[in-house]
């Protein structure tokens, strides 16, 4: 899951109104099977918004992390 949303974020899409404790239960129901591919294509397109910027300059500087009750930085 995580690596979903640090591709989604790098391609200028976050998930919107999900907090971290969504995505940890989400996380969990994954890692028990309890949740297929399927069901979280369906969660991801559900809460998926493109994230608009005022102008291009504005956008370059915005950096490659992410927040959603924690944030993720220095990906190399």
């Amino acid at each position: 899951m995580l690596t979903a949303l640090v591709v989604l974020s790098m391609n200028g899409f976050e998930l919107e109104n999900v907090d971290g404790d969504e995505l940890y239960a989400i996380s969990l129901k994954i890692a028990n099977k309890q949740m297929d591919q399927p069901a979280v294509a369906r969660f991801i397109r559900r809460n998926l918004m493109a994230k608009l910027y005022p102008s291009r300059a504005e956008a370059e500087t915005i950096e490659s992390s992410f927040e959603i009750n924690m944030k993720i930085d220095n990906f190399d």
